[in-house]
């Protein structure tokens, strides 16, 4: 298995509003997963909290569903 720090992120697709298909230099897979793959789907809310975990405090937002554009 690689080190984390040689994964490249090279592209991506299937954006949707639930999340997108990122595409890898090399095989890898989520902290939460067991399969490794080259392609991997992610929700919106778990790249939202890689990039803000450990920089802002985390608070709940009551109207989440209407800032996404859901009714």
């Amino acid at each position: 298995m690689s080190e984390i720090k040689d994964i490249i992120i090279t592209g991506y697709s299937n954006v949707t509003k639930e999340g997108i298909m990122l595409h890898l230099n090399k095989r890898a897979k989520l902290k939460t997963g067991n399969i490794t793959c080259t392609e991997l789907w992610v929700s919106w809310d778990k790249i939202g909290e890689a990039l803000i975990d450990g920089y802002t405090e985390k608070s709940e937002v009551l109207e989440r569903r209407e800032l996404r554009g859901e009714s």
